[in-house]
């Protein structure tokens, strides 16, 4: 019981625990066509629109592809990044599992930027079911390998289309940016977002939009991305990669400026004011804010988790002119605004009622003036009032209003995107953004060239202020003033915006080696040039923006109605007739009007985008989220059928895992059933496990039927993703029955056990595809049973894997094992290797099956390739392993983009040794191992000897891959008294020891 309060009060205790919220409840359901949309309450308006860019993107792809997916897709807004952060990212797979349904966006800062989001991330979602649906064949799906250029490359590059923001983050590419996609390492980021972009704009602009969706399609008939681009452009994966590598050469300008860069390392954000630098970073899985002063790096409030990904959040930095600093952070809920006072010495905190913030400026005055997006779906001008903490709208237009700039008398400059509400011609994506300025509730447009677009920030300068110029990717300085406006020299490639102005320097973000970075330029080399002007190098981006819009047009336009009209042959005018004209009213007219034309009906391209339906609430209900089927090998029951489904709740809470095995004796089984909580930080957990194993007479001496439950329930609390602490309580009901009826002898029992476990996980690994690169993982496991007054199967536990790159391709494996079990704990079995399929026992009539009651279900085994299942046994272990492992097929050349799975089938070399023991320690002449035994009716003969207790191994082998299935096929020589065994084969379906 007092467990049972203890865990208890944990559990309340972990409601309110700081740095961790809990999700959203309350989801409410838009339905427009094939496409829902999951919306909190208030956020009724956003969602609206979020609808229609989804059914815009739906109907162009599935016409574009001629596929549609069966069902519903589903978009779920979250109410900030950070809600969105919590949900995994998908990643196309070809197992059982059917393609996720639920689309995963976060309401970005501005409209553009959100509609762009949506867009692609629903495309990708199309083209996971095109490729993985269920009505692709399993072997199809499992040969299929689909890397991130190919999926998200096009998704993003159909969604978002091509921008200058993907040219500026090609200016400067990071020397190991080819390396890491070749080698199957590149993070998700906004830089190879455009870098696979890229990829695709050049096969768009070379090859056209025909050949660009034929390619789709034959990856899709061929199984092989490397075939499809052999059978659809005619070109290999080192072609492609050559001529693509030139293109993106042929996009970097020199600068004319020489940049100096302020801080060393990656910024999301940044904000200057004289000696001071704030900038909000990523590291260790948060965004986290910072503080510079005097070479002093301080951290400030208000870092929240995220993650890797595709797209990155505003978190706008400003300081005022008295040296005040504000940023913004998130919560669950929405953006928080926190402000750092010097005079008063303080830190507040405000949460603010909009959805998300793009862009902060603070007045002469003290006031701070957001860009921020509302729950109505617009993007509108703030004022805050600090430190009441008002907020009030200022400004708004019939489109996004950014980066506010504010003015002498009570005027504000923007930079303004035309209406993002209305899909003529989804000019959300395509239309650039330019300067106006804002008083009296109107906004005018200042002057600024009609070609280009106007990028972020301002740089107050004389009666004007300095803006960039969008030109093809390369930011150029753009002096304006309210009547007029004229270039600035300070070409700098990459240029993405204005921080500000400190002493005599300009301080701006620039792409820069795949990351923002903050750099600056003496302020004299901004000055006003009328012989400095922008080359009009924009001419290919205007082209493909015009085309995309054309087709828009042509599908939004409303049809014209057909004016009814007689197409019936019309009768000879009088004055034309001649005077020998006979016309026969009853026969002539009925059989030209038989006779004429019929003009089929004039159908529209696609159809109109539907009517949204409200749905309510979302019921609670489940989904699929992983289903797996594939063979088992126990080393006593043979060969089984494992069945793993799991289900999950729609909104990601709640857990459910079945796991059912039988055996083909069809008298055993093995049934688990788990649930976890994912609404926390601190995890409850439950689970039930029953293990029924029938032993016969022929092979065991004994007819024995083995029936164990065990139920399990505590918590894990999640530190960090790569760390967490499990606390839980066990139970254990093991019963034995003896089914031999020809003697007296019963060696049934039962028995009931109560205790805890202790788990301590590290797992910090990277991978390569499936396969383990670099890191290591540690698990400390501590347990302990107690049934009356008796204690029993105490056990600690350490175990340790560590993956060693060595060079560009080996990968060495440390494996370490220790554990302690005392002197009634439960026995290590050593020998063989999981799911071994041509597998050897040894003293089958010695398995713990006949010792204590649930000894047999807690037995562990200790793998040693090379022995038979058994081979030593005891209450202590010590195991080390040394794995070197080699992916063939990664021989290939670095210089060629992924089009094939390379790490599925690898050579593997290695070494174990390894012991158990009972009493004392290894060397203890008292283990079973030193005594042998020799059997002379009616005398037993006893003597000991003094063995080597370590068992060594050593043999090579290969790993490969079969419909995902491993097989490992590998030949290992056993080592025992210093003496090499024959080479044993080995056949298992493998795993990773």
């Amino acid at each position: 019981m007092r467990q049972i309060s203890w865990i208890a009060l944990t559990l309340v205790w972990a409601q309110g625990f700081s740095g961790y919220e809990s999700p959203p409840k309350g989801w409410e359901a838009l339905q427009r066509g094939a496409v829902q949309v999951w919306y909190l309450r208030g956020q009724e308006s956003l969602a609206q629109q979020v609808s229609a860019w989804s059914v815009d993107a739906f109907q162009e792809i599935t016409g574009l592809l001629e596929f549609q997916p069966e069902g519903v897709l589903t978009v779920r807004l979250h109410p900030s990044p950070r809600a969105w952060a919590q949900q995994p990212l998908p990643t196309p797979q070809g197992s059982l599992t059917p393609p996720s349904r639920i689309v995963e966006v976060f309401p970005a800062a501005s409209r553009a930027a959100l509609a762009a989001q949506v867009r692609s991330r629903l495309i990708a979602t199309v083209l996971e079911h095109l490729y993985f649906s269920e009505g692709m064949r399993f072997q199809n799906r499992t040969l299929l390998y689909m890397p991130d250029w190919f999926w998200w490359g096009f998704a993003y590059f159909w969604g978002e289309g091509w921008t200058g923001e993907d040219i500026a983050w090609l200016q400067q590419l990071p020397p190991t940016a080819f390396t890491l996609i070749a080698r199957r390492q590149p993070p998700r980021s906004p830089f190879y977002r455009s870098l696979y972009k890229s990829i695709w704009f050049y096969l768009y602009r070379t090859y056209g939009q025909r050949k660009v969706i034929d390619l789709l399609y034959m990856a899709r008939l061929t199984r092989n991305i490397s075939e499809a681009l052999a059978l659809t452009l005619n070109l290999s994966e080192e072609e492609l990669t050559h001529k693509w590598r030139s293109f993106l050469e042929s996009l970097k300008q020199e600068p004319n400026s020489s940049i100096e860069e302020t801080l060393s390392f990656s910024v999301l954000a940044a904000a200057v004011h004289s000696n001071q630098v704030a900038y909000a970073t990523y590291r260790k899985g948060a965004i986290r804010y910072f503080l510079q002063m005097e070479g002093q790096s301080y951290e400030l409030p208000g870092a929240w988790p995220w993650r890797n990904a595709y797209e990155e959040p505003q978190v706008p930095l400003a300081f005022s002119p008295g040296g005040r600093l504000a940023w913004v952070a998130y919560q669950i809920e929405g953006p928080l605004l926190w402000v750092w006072d010097p005079d008063r010495r303080r830190y507040d905190r405000y949460p603010v009622e909009v959805r998300a913030i793009h862009s902060l400026a603070w007045d002469q005055e003290g006031g701070l003036w957001l860009s921020a997006l509302t729950d109505a779906g617009e993007v509108a001008l703030f004022t805050f009032s600090y430190p009441q903490g008002n907020l009030r709208k200022a400004f708004t237009a019939k489109g996004d209003l950014l980066w506010p700039l504010p003015r002498p008398k009570g005027e504000v400059w923007a930079l303004w995107q035309p209406d993002t509400s209305v899909l003529r011609p989804l000019s959300v994506v395509w239309e650039p953004p330019r300067p106006v300025r804002c008083r009296g509730g109107q906004c005018e447009p200042l002057p600024f060239p009609s070609l280009y677009a106007a990028l972020g920030g301002w740089v107050p300068a004389d009666s004007g202020a300095l803006t960039l110029c969008d030109v093809y990717g390369q930011g150029y300085p753009w002096w304006i003033a309210p009547d007029t406006s004229q270039p600035a020299s300070g070409f700098v490639p990459g240029l993405h915006s204005w921080v500000g102005r400190a002493s005599d320097s300009v301080f701006f973000l620039y792409a820069a080696r795949g990351r923002w970075r903050l750099g600056s330029l003496p302020a004299q080399r901004l000055a006003p040039r009328g012989d400095v002007f922008p080359p009009i190098s924009a001419a290919e981006v205007i082209q493909f923006r015009l085309q995309r819009k054309g087709r828009y047009t042509s599908t939004y336009a409303l049809a014209q109605p057909l004016l009814p009209r007689d197409t019936a042959r019309k009768d000879t005018p009088r004055t034309a007739r001649q005077p020998f004209y006979l016309f026969d009213e009853e026969s002539e007219r009925p059989r030209r009007r038989r006779t004429r034309s019929k003009n089929p009906p004039q159908e529209t391209r696609s159809p109109a985008i539907p009517t949204a339906q409200p749905l309510g609430k979302v019921p609670f209900h489940l989904l699929l989220a992983d289903l797996r089927m594939g063979p088992t090998i126990h080393p006593l029951m043979r060969l089984g059928w494992r069945t793993e489904l799991t289900l999950q709740d729609h909104q990601g809470n709640h857990r459910f895992r079945f796991e059912w095995t039988p055996y083909i004796d069809l008298r055993s089984s093995q049934l688990q059933l788990s649930y976890t909580a994912y609404r926390h930080r601190l995890q409850p957990v439950a689970e039930l496990i029953k293990q029924s194993h029938f032993f016969s007479e022929q092979r065991y001496g004994r007819t024995l039927r083995n029936t164990t439950w065990q139920g399990i329930g505590g918590v894990r609390w999640v530190l960090t993703p790569s760390l967490a602490v499990e606390a839980m309580v066990l139970g254990l009901q093991a019963h034995r029955y003896d089914l031999q009826t020809t003697d007296q002898l019963d060696l049934s029992a039962h028995t009931f056990w109560t205790g805890g476990r202790f788990r301590f996980l590290i797992d910090r690994v990277s991978y390569r595809e499936r396969f383990p690169w670099e890191g290591w993982k540690l698990q400390l496991r501590a347990e302990a049973y107690r049934s009356g007054a008796q204690w029993g199967f105490p056990l600690v536990s350490l175990q340790g894997t560590r993956f060693q790159p060595v060079g560009r391709l080996l990968m060495l494996q440390l494996n370490g094992h220790a554990a302690w079990g005392g002197l009634q704990g439960r026995y290590f079995l050593l020998g063989g290797v999981p799911d071994w399929v041509n597998y050897e026992y040894l003293n089958r009539s010695q398995i713990p099956a006949l010792g204590p009651v649930g000894a047999y279900y807690l037995a562990e085994y200790a793998y040693m390739p090379g022995f038979s299942y058994h081979a030593r046994r005891g209450r202590n272990l010590l195991l080390g392993s040394v794995v070197a492992r080699l992916p063939l097929l990664a021989w290939q050349s670095s210089e060629a983009l992924p089009t094939r799975p390379l790490y599925g089938f690898e050579w593997q070399i290695g070494y174990y040794i390894g012991t158990t023991w009972t009493t004392g320690n290894p060397f203890s002449q008292k283990n079973p191992i030193d005594a042998e035994y020799i059997f002379k009716p009616p005398l037993v003969i006893s003597v000991q000897t003094l063995k080597s207790p370590f068992l060594m191994s050593v043999g090579t082998g290969l790993t490969f891959r079969v419909m995902q299935l491993p097989i490992g096929v590998e030949v290992y020589w056993p080592i025992e008294e210093g003496r090499a065994d024959k080479p044993r084969f080995l056949l298992s379906f493998k795993q990773d020891l």
